[in-house]
C-alpha cells in the first residue's frame, strides 16, 4: 500500500518522544513492505535527520522556510496544485496527527483537501492524548480564562476530525476509549508506543542522584520540572543537603533559571543511556499529560525505577509494585523520594520489573502486531465521502487552505451567527478564533478583547452569569478601558 504520513516537521527522535513514536511507526510501515512518504509542514536544519529516514527508503517532502509568522505556514507557502502533486500519487492512506500546537492543525490543514482531491485516499487522525481533557489540567494549573475555553474548543474540534477520519490510531486502550466516547461510531485502535529493551545498567551502589528528562519545547515539561524546583526540591535537600538533581533533555535551557541549588542543566544528550545509568532514582513530576509519559517507559525499558504522580502513571499498566506513585503534591512527591532512595531491596526488585513490563507491554513485537491489524481494518474498508462539519466547528467557504488563519474570519462568523440567535455556533466560532488569536501576540489585542466580548454575550444568553463575569475579568485585566455590556 501507498502511505502518506503528514508531520509538523521531520522528525527529531532523540529530542521528543513524540518523534521516537513516529520513528517507530514509519520503520514498520516499511518492513511490512508499504511505500511510506512523509510531508514535514516546517524545515530543518538538520539533514541527518532528512538522511535517515532517505536511508530507510522513506519519501520526503519538506516545507520551505516562512520569515512571516503572519503567514499561512501550510508547507511550501500554502498553494494547492503543489500538494495535488503530490496526491497524483495515489495514496491508499493518509496519517494526520493531531495536537494543537500551531493556530493551524494538520487535520484543518489537510482532511478536507484529501478527501476532495483524493476521495479514495482513507484517513487515519493520529493522536497521543485526550486533547480537550489535557488542556483542562494545563487550565487547572495555570487558572486563566484563556485556557477554560481553549479546553471546550479542543474537545469540541477533536470530536469533529475523529468523526470525519476513517479511523483513529491511538497510544493506549485509554485514549481509544476516550475517542470512542467522545465520537460515537468511530472505529479507534490502540497502537501502542514502544522501546526497545537495554542491558541492565550498574547497580544500586554505583548510582546517586536523581534524573529528570523531559522535551521544554512541551508546556508540561516546563510545568514539571517548575513545580519540582520550586515546591518538592527545597523540602529533599532540607533532608539531604547533597542530593544532586540532573535535568536533561531538548532546549533544556529553557528551564534553567528556575533551578535551584545542587542541579545541572546539561540540555540534549544523543546517548540517554548513559545518563540513565548514572542515576539511582528518575523523576517524573508531571502535573499535565494524558496518554503515556514515553520518558517513563524509557526509563524503565533501561531498569531506572521511577518517581511520579498518578498522572504520569497513567496508562502504564499495572505498575504499583515497581513504580512509586503518588499525588501531585510536594510532600507526597518528596515522600516517595525519601522512600525508595535509599532502599537497596525494592530497588533492585523494582529495576528488573521495570525491564520486565516494558519487554511484556511495551516491546517493538507489540506495536507492529497492533499497527499491522488496524491497518488490515482500515483498508478493508472504503473511505468515508466528504462531510459537513456536523460538530458545528464551521469554517467559511472554500476554508482550504487557510489562506487568513489568523483567526479574523471566525469572528466575523461568530458574530452573525450571535445575530441570528445560533449562541452554540457562535460560541463555537468564538472559541475557535481565540485558540487562534494567541498565536497572534500583541498586534491581536483588540481582536481578543473583541472575541472575549462575544463570548461574554454568548454565555450571558445561555443565563451563565458565573462565566459572563469571567469575561469581564478577563477584558478589564487585558484592557481596563473596556467593560463587557
Amino acid at each position: 500500500m501507498n502511505i502518506l504520513y503528514i508531520h509538523e516537521s521531520v522528525p527529531r527522535p532523540d529530542k521528543s518522544g513524540c518523534d521516537l513514536r513516529l520513528f517507530g511507526i514509519l520503520k514498520l510501515l516499511r518492513k511490512a513492505g508499504h511505500d511510506v512518504t512523509l510531508l514535514a509542514r516546517f524545515p530543518t536544519f538538520e539533514p541527518h535527520y532528512c538522511n535517515y529516514l532517505r536511508e530507510n527508503c522513506i519519501h520526503l517532502e519538506v516545507g520551505a522556510e516562512r520569515e512571516d509568522p503572519e503567514a499561512h505556514l501550510f508547507w511550501f507557502g500554502g498553494t494547492e496544485p503543489q500538494f495535488q502533486r503530490i496526491l497524483r500519487r495515489r495514496y491508499d492512506l493518509a496519517i494526520l496527527p493531531l495536537w494543537f500546537w500551531r493556530h493551524v492543525t494538520i487535520p484543518d490543514d489537510f482532511l478536507a483537501f484529501i478527501r476532495t482531491y483524493s476521495p479514495s485516499t482513507r484517513i487515519a487522525v493520529l493522536t497521543d492524548d485526550r486533547q480537550g481533557y489535557r488542556q483542562e489540567l494545563v487550565a487547572a494549573v495555570e487558572g486563566s480564562f484563556s485556557q477554560h475555553e481553549f479546553a471546550a474548543d479542543f474537545s469540541e474540534r477533536e470530536a469533529m476530525y475523529y468523526r470525519k477520519a476513517d479511523a483513529v490510531l491511538t497510544i493506549s486502550e485509554e485514549e481509544a476509549k476516550y475517542v470512542r466516547t467522545l465520537a460515537p461510531g468511530c472505529r479507534a485502535f490502540c497502537v501502542p508506543f514502544s522501546a526497545d529493551l537495554q542491558p541492565p545498567g550498574p547497580d544500586f551502589d554505583s548510582r546517586k542522584g536523581l534524573l529528570f528528562l523531559a522535551d521544554y519545547d512541551n508546556f508540561a515539561g516546563r510545568d514539571a520540572i517548575g513545580w519540582f524546583a520550586e515546591e518538592t526540591w527545597p523540602i529533599i535537600l532540607g533532608r539531604y543537603p547533597e542530593m544532586q538533581l540532573c535535568v536533561a533533555g531538548n532546549n533544556a535551557e529553557r528551564v534553567g533559571n528556575c533551578l535551584g541549588k545542587n542541579t545541572s542543566c546539561i540540555g540534549h544528550v544523543p546517548d540517554v543511556g548513559s545518563i540513565f545509568h548514572r542515576h539511582r532514582l528518575f523523576i517524573s513530576p508531571v502535573r499535565i499529560g494524558s496518554g503515556i509519559a514515553t520518558k517513563n517507559v524509557l526509563a524503565m525499558s533501561y531498569g531506572l525505577p521511577i518517581v511520579t504522580t498518578s498522572i504520569g502513571a497513567q496508562a502504564l499498566g499495572n505498575v504499583s509494585d515497581f513504580v512509586m506513585a503518588v499525588q501531585p503534591d510536594a510532600q507526597d512527591f518528596a515522600a516517595g523520594i525519601f522512600d525508595c532512595y535509599n532502599n537497596d531491596v525494592w530497588w533492585t526488585g523494582a529495576s528488573a520489573a521495570s525491564r520486565k513490563h516494558v519487554d511484556e507491554y511495551f516491546s517493538p513485537f507489540r506495536l507492529e502486531t497492533a499497527l499491522n491489524i488496524a491497518l488490515s481494518q482500515i483498508f478493508s474498508a472504503w473511505p468515508k465521502a466528504d462531510q459537513p462539519d456536523v460538530s458545528g466547528v464551521d469554517l467559511p467557504e472554500n476554508a482550504f487552505p487557510v489562506r487568513d488563519p489568523s483567526g479574523f474570519e471566525q469572528i466575523i462568523l461568530a458574530e452573525s451567527f450571535l445575530e441570528r440567535g445560533d449562541i452554540r455556533n457562535a460560541l463555537r466560532q468564538f472559541r475557535y478564533a481565540l485558540y487562534r488569536l494567541q498565536f497572534r501576540g500583541t498586534k491581536a489585542r483588540y481582536h481578543y478583547i473583541r472575541t472575549v466580548a462575544g463570548i461574554a454575550a454568548c454565555y450571558g444568553k445561555m443565563g451563565e452569569s458565573d462565566r459572563v463575569r469571567d469575561c469581564t475579568e478577563e477584558i478589564k485585566r487585558t484592557d481596563t478601558g473596556v467593560v463587557v455590556r
